[in-house]
This record gives structure tokens, C-alpha cells and sequence, in this order.
């Protein structure tokens, strides 16, 4: 059998980044919620505390800075991969409904066993937020976004999105769902012998919905556990030009448990089950993948991420590069102040 990589999309595009700006006080957090990375949606109400001295006030920012690495190998082509410096990637709060989420990275393709590199981009979204407790267990928000990200391959990515969430928390249980509505431009450039040119040869607008509904129980100060169900679609998935060629569709079900241990690490395992299709004929794989992900406590300002996954995809149609297998890592800080 052919030892086959899957393709790790590494990058800061996803707004689903290490930002942990609503929770950038952890001291304020109920002892039996485990933060992890990645849990910007999830908003939750810190228990009334005594106040505290100006020197020990509330932090208002938080960002991971680091980097993200991952390599694939296909069953048809070569192994690539994807280098991502992350600069920053957090929110600032401005008040008490107010924040304002930003992202800024570098990112390095190659694929190896092609003539081919897929050069440096650079990749940033802003994000304003508004969200509200309507009371000690209902909570929502809504963010409009702009991404941007342009590069030395050819291409050059524009997104407008709106996104609105809600959560609800009833003694041990948490609930959030989120919606998401976007608007794409994607441009490609021409390419020769003398490398990149300045004709464009694609340029196409689509739109996409994405959804999700995550649940959380706390089982206690050490252990938690819960469920993640998302997917999305292109809103137009015609049969006819240039629909066909921008038309997408995937959903995802990951379920998931978190572990406080020693040294004042927590570490969250999940296991991802997921069918992803696109393009002319619905091409697409299924895929599994382990996510082992670390988090621990450093201080009041400074939090160490340590994730690595393992991915296999299995081709569901003859197109495309086959099965593919893959690893991925993101190591770096959280910093609040």
C-alpha cells in the first residue's frame, strides 16, 4: 500500500485562532471550566469577585504569537509543506462589550517532488466583536470581519464575513452555537517561464454559510468533556460556469475531553471525523484525525501552547492526488496584559 500524507492546511486564516481575550483574566474563570486554545467563542461570565487594586486590574489583550508547521505526502503527487509565523493573533477589549480581534502571519508553501513553490503570503483579518450577558446564563454575540491575504504565488484572497453566536449555560452544561456568512473574491494570476505575471486569469465571487454547536460539560475542576458538530456550504452549488468551480461543502463531528494535571497543564484530546467535497465533479476525501493539544499556565501574562495532530484522508472519487496522510504542530505563547 502507498504511504500517503494528509493535506495540513496550517495557516492564521481561520479566525478559530489561539485567541483567549474574553477569558484574558484567568483568574476570574470558574475553576471547573478548562480554557484551551481556540476557545474565543465561548464566552463565559466570571463570578463577582472583590475589587481589585489598579495594579491588578482587569487584562484587556491577549494574542498567541508562535509558529505553525505541517507536512503532507500524497498518493499521486509530492509531499508538501506549510510554514506559518505567527505574529499575532488576539483581541484587545475596549470595553465591556467591546473588542476587537486581529490576526497577522507569514506563511511558506512548497511542494516537493513538483517544479514547483508556492512562494509567501501574508495574511491578516480584523474583527470587531459586540457581545452581551442578557443574564448570569444566556450570552451572545456578533462579529463582521475582513481578511485579506495576498502573496508571492499568484494569489490573492479577499473575505467579508458576518458571524453571530449565542451560548447558554445551565449548571454544568454549556451550549454555543455560531453562524457564519461570507463573501469571497479569489484571484489567480498567470504564470510563465519568467515566473508570475500581473494578467489574471481567475477572478471569481462566491458566498458560503458555515455553522456550528459545540457542547460542554463540566465534570468537574480536572476534567471535562464534550462535542463539536460544524460543516458549511457554498450558497450556490450549480452544475453551471464558474459555479462548479467554487462550489464547496464539508461537515465535521469532534468529540473531545480536557485533562488539568501536573505542572498546571491542561491537555485536551479529540478525535475529528470529517467528509469534505468540492469542484467539478464533488471530489472530496474523508478524513480522521487525533489532536493532542497542551496548554500550561506559565504566569498571570504568559501561557504555552503545545499541539500536534495526525490526519489520514481517503479519496472518494478517482480525482484528485489519492490518499494522503499528514502531521501538524503549532507551538508557541499566549501573552495578556
Amino acid at each position: 500500500m502507498v504511504k500517503k500524507y494528509s493535506v495540513v492546511v496550517l495557516s492564521a486564516l481561520l479566525v478559530s485562532g489561539t485567541v483567549l481575550a474574553d477569558l484574558s483574566d484567568l483568574a476570574d474563570i470558574p475553576s471547573d471550566v478548562l480554557v484551551m486554545d481556540g476557545d474565543e467563542d465561548t464566552m463565559i461570565a466570571p463570578p463577582e469577585q472583590p475589587k481589585v487594586s489598579k495594579a491588578r486590574g482587569p487584562m484587556r489583550t491577549s494574542f498567541f504569537t508562535g509558529v505553525e508547521y505541517g507536512e503532507s505526502v500524497y498518493e499521486y503527487n509530492g509531499k508538501g509543506s506549510n510554514l506559518v509565523f505567527v505574529i499575532a493573533d488576539g483581541g484587545t477589549r475596549i470595553s465591556e462589550n467591546w473588542r476587537l480581534r486581529y490576526i497577522l502571519s507569514e506563511q511558506h508553501a512548497e511542494t516537493k517532488g513538483l517544479d514547483q513553490d508556492d512562494g509567501v503570503s501574508i495574511n491578516y483579518r480584523i474583527a470587531p466583536r459586540y457581545s452581551k450577558w442578557v443574564n448570569p446564563n444566556f450570552s451572545y454575540f456578533i462579529e463582521p470581519s475582513y481578511y485579506r491575504r495576498t502573496g508571492s504565488s499568484g494569489i490573492e484572497n479577499t473575505e467579508w464575513q458576518i458571524k453571530p453566536g449565542m451560548q447558554y449555560a445551565l449548571r454544568k452544561h454549556i451550549f454555543f452555537s455560531t453562524l457564519e456568512y461570507k463573501d469571497l473574491n479569489r484571484k489567480r494570476y498567470a504564470r510563465d517561464e519568467n515566473g508570475w505575471k500581473p494578467t489574471i486569469k481567475e477572478d471569481r465571487d462566491f458566498q458560503r454559510i458555515n455553522a456550528e454547536v459545540n457542547y460542554t460539560y463540566r465534570q468537574s475542576t480536572s476534567f471535562n468533556w464534550g462535542l463539536n458538530i460544524n460543516g458549511g456550504s457554498t450558497l450556490d452549488n450549480a452544475d453551471n460556469v464558474p459555479d462548479i468551480y467554487t462550489r464547496s461543502r464539508n461537515y465535521n463531528i469532534k468529540p473531545f475531553v480536557r485533562l488539568k494535571h501536573f505542572n498546571n497543564i491542561t491537555t485536551e484530546v479529540n478525535l475529528r471525523w470529517g467528509r469534505a467535497e468540492s469542484g467539478l465533479n464533488w471530489g472530496g476525501s474523508d478524513t480522521t484525525e487525533i489532536n493532542i493539544n497542551n496548554n500550561m499556565q506559565l504566569n498571570r501574562h504568559l501561557r504555552l501552547i503545545a499541539n500536534i495532530g495526525y490526519r489520514q484522508a481517503t479519496r472518494h472519487t478517482d480525482l484528485g492526488w489519492g490518499d494522503s496522510e499528514g502531521l501538524k504542530g503549532r507551538v508557541g505563547l499566549n501573552i495578556s496584559f
